[in-house]
């Protein structure tokens, strides 16, 4: 996909390595995060959503941060599509390969 129309900003999240190798490889290419709005990440989020602003990436890592290993060095990904419901953010991301 074409990198094209929104300012390059990323968002950093940790994962769990329940969750991190599905997301990685695009068996899950989305995350669900309680909002939190002293959290300046879903601030930004909200807003850019707010008025039509292309989002930007998300920066996905595994925690604790194993950065020394390749298998599980953090991934980024184009972020497609924001969803609120009640007080969660469900944040989906393009697959590498989509």
């Amino acid at each position: 996909m074409a990198r094209k129309n929104y300012r390059v900003v990323y968002f950093d999240f940790k994962s769990s390595d329940k969750f991190y190798f599905d997301e990685k490889d695009g068996k899950k290419n989305n995350t669900v995060r309680e909002i939190d709005l002293e959290d300046g990440r879903f601030i930004s989020l909200i807003a850019y959503t707010a008025i039509g602003f292309n989002i930007g990436e998300i920066k996905i890592r595994i925690s604790p941060t194993t950065e020394d290993n390749p298998f599980m060095k953090p991934f980024v990904r184009i972020i497609k599509n924001i969803s609120i419901y009640k007080n969660l953010m469900i944040i989906s991301w393009v697959h590498k390969d989509d």
